[in-house]
């Protein structure tokens, strides 16, 4: 009886032992069955996001093994992104709402598990950038702004010979945003009475990141003068687009600040003052113990591109002289000139009185900005029909290069061309126009188009301009334009065979144009950092269609109010 009670346990033993090596026997068998499989997760999307998104998830091995996906999850910066897992076609894709990203370029990461045969393989991961692009760059219109479209200029009186008037007045002035083929995106905005930020979702439907802002304005244009026998009472309408890139974030203001006027005090001796020329801003404000001293105002700009604000002094003979710049100086210094800061010219430009027209420029540093200067010293030969610049030491500064810009009025265009030289005088029968240059507007169907110049770099600009018989309003003539800025990367396109959706504005009065009323087309090229290996540093080429003699004649004074209508 002991002996089978002490067998009991041994017998309990055994058997246990036995199940453990039959139980570990067949798992053995079933991870057999499961292919030691390395999967490799490659991710495949667009190349921005917007609204609903969709990334494929590409899964590979060497293996032929079937599998099965589930509890993705999808993080940015960590957190993770409500998604959905979905199949199609026997692919997997991972489906999300962008909006719940940021805006612009994203961090993101993506972990998969991977399912065969049941068994849950640890999970694969991948992490990618990617840009969110949901909304336009702000906008915002300020009532400063506002404020200043209008202006009055008025000198004399009405009835003197010699009465000048000039103004724009009572504006109207709305915009909206269209996608590249200029169809609205958003709502028309009074910015007369709306000066709060515009931010503009864009709809998921629109493809592609090239907008325009339409800039929508009416004003009143009144000018007088009676030395030159001149009035004009107009009505302006102007339909503006302007290239816009979804990829940009940065703020776009529209604001006006009063520029703070600035003074210095230039001291010249009584015997240069009484001997040489002096061109400028000089208002004698006192002599003093044989010194004259003059005030100089000007106006500091935020932007030192271009300074107009010059002085100089030179010898009769023009053989010698000195320049002034008062933007060199703090707020009111004083700038003593002596005998010995008048020095020989260093530099002089002859050419032809009535051919190509050319400026030329002095180019200094400025707080580390590129800097140009006007070179406004002339000297005429009447006779051989010759004019001369002269360039002179720059007093407390030292110029680096010179700019000669050379602009041509031919039949059907204009040329515009700017050049570095570090020393002047140049032949400037060799400063010539590239050759290389073929204009490429194409019309189709009443679609106009241009596409970019081998010249032009990505962000170069190009422009296609409109100009339609208006009529009369009552006694004021009507001035209708539609004017399109692109850039040379997204090309430029205007679609005028059915007329331009503007909201209805002003009476539907876009929408009503066609092209039998147009009088003029206008495009151009526009890069101001073309070819700088070449030195460079602007280009523009502009054609005209359907223009008379009358128009050509005053070309550069058209473009130039066609800028500042844009600029504006």
């Amino acid at each position: 009886m002991t002996f089978f009670l002490k067998s009991k346990p041994f017998f309990l033993f055994l058997l246990l032992s036995i199940c453990a090596v039959i139980f570990q026997a067949c798992n053995v068998d079933n991870e057999e069955t499961i292919p030691d499989v390395d999967f490799n997760l490659s991710l495949s999307g667009p190349s921005f996001l917007r609204g609903t998104s969709k990334v494929e998830l590409n899964i590979e091995s060497k293996e032929d093994v079937p599998y099965e996906l589930n509890n993705v999850q999808l993080f940015n910066n960590g957190n993770e992104i409500e998604s959905e897992l979905k199949k199609e076609s026997g692919k997997y894709f991972l489906e999300f709402d962008s909006k719940e990203l940021g805006e612009g370029i994203q961090q993101l990461s993506i972990e998969v598990p991977v399912v065969v045969s049941g068994v849950t393989s640890d999970a694969l991961s991948s992490s990618f950038q990617v840009e969110v692009d949901n909304f336009l760059p702000p906008f915002q219109f300020t009532s400063a702004f506002v404020k200043n479209l209008e202006y009055t200029e008025e000198t004399g009186s009405l009835g003197d010979w010699n009465y000048y008037f000039d103004s724009e007045t009572d504006f109207e002035y709305s915009i909206y945003f269209t996608d590249h083929q200029g169809n609205p995106i958003s709502e028309a905005i009074d910015i007369m009475t709306f000066n709060d930020e515009v931010n503009v979702e864009i709809p998921s439907s629109v493809e592609g990141q090239n907008f325009y802002l339409a800039k929508v304005k009416k004003f009143k244009k009144d000018y007088f003068d009676t030395y030159y026998d001149e009035v004009i009472n107009e009505d302006h309408l102007y339909l503006i687009y302007d290239f816009v890139s979804s990829s940009d974030m940065e703020l776009h203001l529209y604001d006006f600040e009063d520029q703070e006027d600035y003074q210095i005090t230039i001291k010249v001796p009584v015997s240069i003052s009484n001997n040489y020329e002096m061109r400028g801003s000089f208002t004698l404000i006192r002599t003093e113990d044989d010194y004259n001293y003059y005030e100089v105002s000007y106006t500091m700009t935020d932007d030192h591109g271009y300074i107009s604000g010059i002085n100089y002094i030179y010898s009769d003979d023009f053989q010698k002289g000195v320049v002034i710049i008062p933007e060199l100086y703090e707020n009111g210094a004083t700038v003593t000139i002596e005998e010995g800061d008048i020095k020989d010219f260093v530099g002089e430009q002859s050419y032809d009185m009535y051919g190509d027209f050319i400026n030329i420029y002095g180019v200094i540093d400025i707080d580390n900005k590129e800097v140009y200067y006007p070179i406004l010293v002339n000297k005429y030969d009447f006779d051989a029909e010759i004019r001369t610049r002269y360039m002179y030491s720059v007093k407390d500064g030292e110029d680096r290069v010179y700019a000669v810009s050379r602009f041509r009025i031919e039949d059907t265009r204009d040329l515009y061309i700017t050049k570095h030289f570090e020393s002047l005088p140049i032949d400037i029968s060799s400063f010539d126009f590239p050759n290389s240059y073929h204009h490429n507007l194409s019309v189709e169907n009443d679609v106009y188009s241009i596409e970019r110049q081998d010249f032009m770099e990505d962000d170069d600009r190009l422009y296609i301009i409109a100009e339609f018989e208006g009529g009369m309003n009552g006694e004021r003539k009507q001035v209708v334009e539609v004017l399109l800025l692109s850039t040379a990367s997204a090309g430029a396109q205007l679609d005028l065979s059915t007329g331009l959706d503007a909201h209805n504005l002003y009476d539907g009065h876009f929408e009503n144009l066609r092209t039998s009323q147009l009088t003029k087309t206008l495009s151009y090229y526009e890069s101001e950092k073309a070819v700088k290996e070449d030195g460079f540093t602007s280009l523009r080429y502009t054609d005209h269609f359907n223009s008379s003699s009358r128009v050509r004649t005053s070309t550069k004074r058209i473009m130039d109010q066609e800028l500042e209508i844009i600029k504006r």
